[in-house]
């Protein structure tokens, strides 16, 4: 089974072969692939980071003008598209 982030070891014999060149196209691929992994490998979660502690929280006043434009802009769509689709249903009829 493969693992999610897998050790810088374990692809020491794919990294030699890649790095001399005699590793297979989709083999070089793979590896490549592997050891980008193996960098975005999250650190050990024993280490306590320091929490700041002048958190600053975020404030919902200033999101809620957005989404009543928003809602605004989506309804007023919504009328327009009802009536081109009303007026073009009154041409057929």
């Amino acid at each position: 089974m493969l693992e999610a982030f897998p050790k810088q070891e374990m692809l020491a014999r794919l990294n030699t072969r890649l790095e001399g060149g005699d590793a297979h196209p989709l083999e070089a691929i793979i590896t490549r692939m592997l050891l980008t992994k193996v960098k975005l490998e999250p650190e050990d979660e024993d280490v306590d980071e320091p929490t700041p502690e002048n958190h600053e929280e975020k404030n919902d006043e200033d999101e809620k003008p957005q989404s009543i434009t928003s809602i605004i802009k989506i309804s007023l769509t919504v009328l327009v598209i009802g009536y081109a689709l009303g007026k073009i249903a009154m041409l057929f009829s």
